[in-house]
C-alpha cells in the first residue's frame, strides 16, 4: 500500500546528505584522522533524528543542551521513538556503499579487524555544498556529537538506551 504522503527521512539523497554531514563534523577540527564504525554511524544518525535524546545525554554529561525546535520535540517520531532504528543497520550499509562508490568516504580495517570509515576530500567538498537551512541545522546538531566520537559503540549504545522511555508505571496500581 502506498502512503498518501511523502516521508523525507526515507529519501535517498537526503539520507546521503545527513551521513556526509556526520562524517564532515567528525573529521573536521581533529588533529588526526578519526575513523568511525558502522554502529557509531547508526547511533549518530539516531541522535540526529531524535535530538531530544541527544539533549538528555548532554544534560547528564553536564554539557550545554541544544535549543530544540517544536518539530524536533513534538513530532510523532519524537514522541514515539522507533527503538529498532538503533539495530537495523541495513539501510545505513546501503548508504555507506553509495558514499564509497562516489568516493565521498573511504574505509580502513584497523587492528581490531573491524571496518572503519572516514570522509575524503571529495566528500568534504560535497558536504560543504549542502547549505539549506535544514542542513545547517543538522550541522549544528552534529557539532554536539563531538564529545561522543571517541566512545566505543557499546558505551554510546548504552547511553542512548538509558534515555529511551517506554512509558511509566502507574503508581496507583499494586504489583
Amino acid at each position: 500500500m502506498n502512503l498518501p504522503f511523502y516521508i523525507p527521512d526515507s529519501e535517498l539523497n537526503f539520507r546521503l546528505g545527513k551521513l556526509l554531514l556526520i562524517f564532515q563534523v567528525i573529521s573536521t577540527g581533529a588533529k588526526k584522522p578519526i575513523y568511525v564504525n558502522l554502529e557509531n554511524i547508526g547511533h549518530f544518525e539516531f541522535l540526529l533524528k531524535h535530538p531530544v535524546i541527544l539533549n538528555k545525554i548532554l544534560n547528564d554529561k553536564d554539557k550545554k543542551v541544544i535549543q530544540l525546535q517544536n518539530s524536533e520535540m513534538y513530532s510523532i517520531e519524537a514522541l514515539f521513538l522507533n527503538r529498532a532504528e538503533l539495530f537495523d543497520l541495513k539501510s545505513i550499509k546501503i548508504l555507506i556503499k553509495l558514499l564509497l562508490s562516489y568516493n565521498y568516504i573511504e574505509f580502513k580495517i584497523l587492528s581490531d579487524f573491524k571496518i572503519y570509515y572516514i570522509i575524503t576530500n571529495e566528500g568534504l567538498e560535497k558536504a560543504e555544498e549542502l547549505q539549506s537551512d535544514y542542513f545547517q541545522r543538522l550541522r549544528n546538531l552534529n557539532l554536539e556529537l563531538r564529545p561522543f566520537i571517541s566512545l566505543p559503540s557499546s558505551k554510546l549504545g548504552f547511553l542512548i538506551d538509558s534515555h529511551l522511555n517506554y512509558g511509566t508505571k502507574n503508581k496507583n496500581t499494586k504489583t
